[in-house]
Parts: structure tokens; C-alpha cells; sequence
């Protein structure tokens, strides 16, 4: 784990709010007294604030798969999420409601690249089970695909239908071959996945899809229920491969 700078050490210590610090592997690397307390008076497990642990596998573990891709997409991206509703299950079995802001850190500050979490303590509000669902998974910078065990598509984002070009009612529904290439390799990281063979870095592939004319990067996230979420976003060489091949085809 890199160090963290002094003067941002300093401010998060200092800082009456909340606040975590992971890295970019979602080890925890700093947390403030205020974090620490909430954790303790909601009775919230220890992991989230001992250093050194990984708060990616806890959001994996909690099946808090949307809001992993979230915070990817702020370490990765450099995006910033404001007050985003989250939830996190106590001890006791009882649901405790946050908002979280999360802020990048992408290499600044001696090299340390990850993000700081924020939280602020919501009001309790049923409601706020679906709308924490539904707000993460508008709000991610990827199109979002959840299939069923026989790979029918059960949910996408409006970032999936702006990639497809196609409403979500046109899409729900069928099958995932008819909208990812090379699900072959979906199928296999899913049976890798539950014989325990498959870590975080290796459900990841690109492809380029001939329809679209597009180069997808795709994030596969089976479920223990049988589920699998995939993430899909357009690679930053999109662009420049498809001028390159549309200067091909007028030479052809």
C-alpha cells in the first residue's frame, strides 16, 4: 500500500465528517475518528475501518455489486459522486441508510491513487432500498447488464441503451447473445467463478462489436444467487479504430 501524503493525512484527520480513504486495489488506507464512531454507535462490521482491509471484498461480499462498479469508476475515471444513497447491514441484522460523496485521488499527492468516502447519516425510509439500487445503477459511467442463470437479460441502464441504441423495454427480456459478442467468455469466467478459480482482475475482456462498429470493454460480476452483472463501456480507442477502418473501407 503507497503512503498518503502528509498534508492529505492531516486533512482527513481533521475532517468532522465521516471519511475513509481506500486505494486503488480498495485496501483501506486512512479513516478518521468520525468514521470510526459511526462505524461503532450503528455497530458496523470492524473491516470497514481496521487498516489494511479490503473494502472491495466487502462490497463483493454484501453483494453490493453496483456500487463496486461506482467506485471503480471514480478511481479509475477520476468521477466525482455526490451524495449517492447507500446501506450497510449491522450486526444486529438491523439496515442502517447513508448518502456517500466519493472523490478521487488519481496520482496526486506522492502517487497515491484512490478515492475517499464521505458519509452522512440518512433518516430511515423504506423507500430507500430501491432507490439506492435504481440511483447507483443510472448513475454509473457504464452500461449495466443483469442476466439471468439461462443469460436472459433481467435489467439494463440508460448507458446500456445509449451504447445499443435501444430501449430498455426492447432489450429486457432476450438473450445476451444477441447483444454481447464472445459470450463464450461470459460463460466460462461464470463457471470459474464458482468453482472458486476466478479473481477480480480476470473478469474483464474487450471486444469489438461488428453491429455497433464499436470496441466494448466488458466487466463480468457473477452473483451468488446465480446472477451475473456485467458492466459495459466503450474503450477510449474507439474512436480512433473506426476512423482507421473507415478510411479502409474507401480505399477498398
Amino acid at each position: 500500500m503507497k503512503p498518503i501524503n502528509p498534508t492529505l493525512q492531516k486533512n482527513i484527520l481533521i475532517t468532522e465528517a465521516p471519511t475513509l480513504v481506500v486505494d486503488e486495489n480498495g485496501l483501506v488506507a486512512r479513516v478518521n475518528q468520525s468514521w470510526i464512531d459511526l462505524c461503532i454507535e450503528f455497530q458496523l462490521p470492524e473491516t470497514l475501518w481496521i487498516l489494511g482491509e479490503d473494502y472491495f471484498s466487502f462490497l463483493r461480499n454484501a453483494k453490493k455489486f453496483e456500487e463496486l462498479a461506482l467506485l471503480h469508476s471514480v478511481i479509475q475515471k477520476g468521477h466525482v459522486i455526490n451524495d449517492c444513497p447507500t446501506q450497510f447491514f449491522t450486526r444486529t441484522g438491523s439496515t442502517q441508510h447513508f448518502s456517500v460523496t466519493l472523490l478521487p485521488l488519481n496520482g496526486m499527492l506522492n502517487s497515491f491513487k484512490g478515492a475517499t468516502l464521505t458519509f452522512k447519516v440518512m433518516p430511515y425510509n423504506p423507500s430507500l432500498q430501491n432507490l439506492t439500487l435504481e440511483s447507483v445503477l443510472e448513475d454509473i459511467s457504464q452500461g449495466f447488464f443483469l442476466v439471468n442463470v439461462h443469460f436472459k437479460i433481467t435489467y439494463v441502464n440508460s448507458v446500456t441503451e445509449s451504447i445499443f441504441g435501444q430501449k430498455r423495454k426492447n432489450i429486457i427480456g432476450k438473450s445476451l447473445y444477441e447483444f454481447i459478442p464472445n459470450v463464450e467468455k461470459v460463460e466460462d469466467l461464470y463457471k470459474r467463478f464458482y468453482s472458486g478459480s476466478v479473481d477480480l482482475d480476470e473478469q474483464n475482456f474487450t471486444c469489438f462489436h461488428p453491429a455497433l462498429f464499436k470496441m466494448l470493454s466488458i466487466k463480468v460480476s457473477p452473483k451468488k444467487n446465480g446472477e451475473v452483472a456485467l458492466y459495459v463501456f466503450e474503450t477510449a480507442s474507439t474512436s480512433h479504430h473506426c476512423k482507421i477502418s473507415e478510411e479502409l473501407v474507401k480505399v477498398v
